[in-house]
């Protein structure tokens, strides 16, 4: 009996360790057919189609903040190691533009909102359902504060602080490449990879796309090692 209870147990160990390698595997960008170096960086800039949105609340009351324009600053993609060590990352500045608040009605921002330097890290989806598709997971590169937001002109006037993890899912599955490669995010998106933000002490989400482009036009992807 005692045997037969260490077996189970020992499948379970071996069934939880093949989820874990679904999930972690390394990655390796991919330029015009070639990889990328380990060490090596590839210059790069974000765009988007849609209009992001940002919903929480301020002061107990709703609070929605719309995006029409976002560009970057000092984007680069990033190869460290290869094979079995395999890290993909992106990295830059996003820029906010076109900024209007709708909720709190009378509440004013600037109208461009810029991030801290952030970092990205390609990786497949983290549970046995999402590990077929890619996401890259999006965190200050230093602190945990990704933007501040001001209010103005209104009674909630005053700095928040954007705060957590932003999960980012791909369009195109892993060995596609393309000039412009595009993610999306929600709510649902980010947590169904564990990630959450926050606006000052209040649950936020963020919904949008970015595309992604390399500044020498070259097509490039992600390919799972």
């Amino acid at each position: 009996m005692v045997l037969k209870k260490l077996g189970v147990a020992m499948l379970a160990v071996f069934a939880m360790c093949a989820i874990v390698a679904s999930t972690s595997q390394a990655q390796q960008w991919k330029i015009a057919g070639s990889n990328l170096e380990s060490g090596k960086t590839a210059a790069a800039s974000a765009s988007t189609s849609t209009t992001g949105v940002l919903i929480s609340k301020v002061l107990g009351s709703p609070f929605k903040l719309t995006s029409t324009k976002l560009s970057s600053k000092n984007g680069l993609i990033a190869q460290s190691g290869s094979g079995a060590t395999g890290v993909s990352t992106l990295t830059g500045t996003l820029v906010f533009e076109n900024v209007t608040v709708d909720e709190p009605v009378g509440c004013k921002s600037s109208g461009t909102i810029e991030t801290v330097p952030l970092v990205g890290t390609a990786q497949m989806g983290n549970t046995a359902e999402t590990a077929s598709s890619v996401y890259v997971k999006i965190l200050p590169k230093e602190g945990e504060v990704f933007a501040t937001i001001k209010l103005t002109e209104c009674a909630a006037a005053g700095s928040y602080q954007a705060k957590g993890s932003v999960y980012v899912k791909a369009t195109n599955p892993t060995g596609t490449e393309a000039t412009s490669q595009e993610a999306k995010t929600s709510g649902a998106i980010n947590s169904s990879q564990g990630g959450a933000l926050t606006l000052g002490k209040e649950p936020a989400t963020l919904e949008g796309n970015i595309l992604v482009a390399l500044t020498g036009g070259q097509a490039w992807g992600l390919t799972e090692k």
